[in-house]
């Protein structure tokens, strides 16, 4: 059950807002079936891009790693350290299929553009000192966020967007794509995840300023920019209904649990 208590799992919710596609693959997944589909799941070129990425910034983010982190002063530097602790052996699993040649290519030079992109927003950062200074999220997302239901307070649960500072738009909900996913609008998906983590995020800071951004790593880097308003009007139309459905849903788990 997905729901114990009025706890929400953030990928299921997500999967709901989407199409029936992406929700009955969801709920094979939960039963560990094979998923035999239009292929609208994450390709594993989209998988391994966000998972090197996020085990890279949790490395720069870690507080036993400040030190070592603080070193990191150039774009190569940290694509060498992105490379040899985590895209090494992906690249090399890629290769060795000669038909992943081009996928092992396009691997490798997104996340090369991605440092990239790391220190273009430290540079225009004037009070960078440290990595935590631009990626704030471990303390501002240390506790759950609420979400609403039929006027029942939901927990969420699951991984947090990424958080950054942004110079002058306050704080940043940022997700990260490569495009390479066959089918299902992968940009949608990630779209309405920030409007998701920007509502949650509310619940934890009510004041400060607040943007959404995705950045798509594909042959060349594409950003786009959401207001909180925009994202508002996706969570009120998309996120909200599947919330108050998924409430009911619990109060009546909770019930049918607790009659003899």
């Amino acid at each position: 059950m997905a729901m114990d208590g009025g706890v929400i799992r953030a990928d299921e919710l997500l999967a709901r807002c989407l199409d029936e596609v992406w929700w009955q693959e969801w709920l094979a997944a939960q039963e560990g079936a094979a998923v035999e589909s239009g292929g609208s799941a994450l390709s594993l070129h989209e998988t391994d891009f966000v998972e090197v990425v996020e085990g890279m910034l949790a490395w720069l983010l870690h507080p036993g790693n400040r030190q070592a982190s603080g070193r990191v002063v150039t774009e190569l530097h940290l694509w060498g350290l992105l490379f040899r602790r985590w895209g090494r052996e992906r690249l090399r699993r890629l290769l060795a299929d000669p038909r992943q040649v081009p996928q092992a290519l396009q691997l490798s030079r997104a996340w090369r553009n991605w440092c990239r992109r790391q220190f273009f927003l430290r540079q225009r950062t004037d009070w960078f000192r440290e990595w935590r200074d631009l990626y704030p999220g471990p303390t501002l997302l240390a506790r759950p966020g609420l979400l609403t239901g039929d006027g029942r307070p939901l927990a969420v649960r699951g991984r947090w967007q990424t958080l950054r500072r942004h110079p002058s738009h306050g704080l940043e909900v940022v997700g990260v794509t490569t495009g390479a996913v066959a089918a299902g609008e992968p940009g949608q998906r990630t779209l309405l995840s920030l409007a998701l983590h920007a509502r949650l995020l509310r619940t934890l800071d009510p004041e400060t300023p607040l943007i959404g951004t995705i950045e798509e790593y594909g042959p060349e880097l594409s950003v786009t920019g959401y207001s909180e308003a925009e994202l508002v009007t996706l969570f009120e139309a998309r996120i909200a209904p599947q919330v108050a459905a998924m409430a009911g849903e619990s109060i009546v788990a909770a019930e049918a649990r607790s009659s003899p």
